[in-house]
């Protein structure tokens, strides 16, 4: 038992040494990247952008190597599977919502202003 909590700590101190080193050259790659589009600033805008999606693209290919990077990847991919069993409104019921919605905040909002109203009126009457 104490071979594998051993084994486990030894593991963990290589996954934190490789992790270190991914995210250092992520902060490389991506302090790279700005100085590139620095000196690039003259260039074409949508040369600039595929430059910068492409390189946003191996920064998140690398990131998802990390510890941190695979948690992120399978709570993403979680919350996707989630999002499939959700049951959207159709937009006809969606505009019916929308309507009862606007409705409702103009008429809160026009009964604030009376109540505002009447007590400043209250007030400047009892100020004088």
């Amino acid at each position: 038992m104490n071979t594998a909590m051993s084994e486990k700590r030894h593991a963990n101190q290589e996954n934190s040494w490789v992790d270190l080193l991914l995210w250092t050259f992520i902060v490389c790659i991506v302090l790279g990247g700005s100085y590139a589009m620095y000196l690039f600033r003259e260039q074409i805008s949508v040369f600039r952008l595929l430059i910068t999606f492409c390189g946003m693209m191996v920064v998140l290919s690398i990131a998802s190597q990390t510890s941190a990077g695979s948690r992120v990847v399978r709570f993403s991919s979680a919350a996707w599977v989630e999002m499939a069993k959700v049951t959207w409104p159709k937009p006809t019921e969606a505009r019916h919502i929308s309507i009862v919605v606007v409705c409702a905040v103009t008429l809160i909002t026009l009964m604030m202003w009376l109540v505002d109203s009447l007590l400043t009126i209250i007030v400047r009457n009892l100020l004088g």
